[in-house]
């Protein structure tokens, strides 16, 4: 899927925003990051509603990159909703979130979460760990079309 993979990233913070995006334009791997910035504007996104009614502007992402503490949805709230639509289930979810909290990664698993990451305080950890993800989900990993 090199150079094709299009990516939602789920988060409220402006500055992980940048380092995350970041991230991700130097891996070389995907070729659209979309950012919402609320657990509303995720669900608007992946179900063509609210601003991106009708589509534009919103394709299906190969990957959702999704944090568990958002405003107005949170996202245990948001991927209940993708993993619930015939159409959207089979999109991965990655729950990346700074909380290591049993409950919100058990919680996480329960809704249907591909996987839960931690997101490192540390900025080069953090730029290390979304590289990594990436190269597993679009190197390693086989994704349904």
């Amino acid at each position: 899927m090199l150079g094709k993979a299009t990516i939602l990233l789920v988060e409220q913070d402006p500055d992980l925003v940048e380092i995350i995006s970041g991230a991700i334009s130097g891996v070389g791997i995907v070729e659209n990051v979309f950012v919402a910035h609320d657990g509303q504007e995720a669900l608007d996104f992946v179900l063509h509603e609210g601003s991106y009614a009708g589509g534009e502007g919103a394709p299906r992402p190969d990957l959702i990159l999704l944090d568990v503490k958002l405003p107005k949805e949170n996202g245990l709230s948001v991927l209940r909703r993708i993993k619930s639509e015939p159409g959207l289930r089979s999109i991965p979810v990655v729950m990346l979130s700074s909380s290591a909290s049993p409950v919100d990664i058990q919680s996480s698993f329960a809704e249907g979460a591909n996987s839960y990451v931690i997101k490192p305080s540390r900025y080069g950890d953090l730029m290390d760990r979304v590289e990594r993800l990436l190269h597993y989900w679009f190197d390693t990993n086989e994704l349904p079309d």
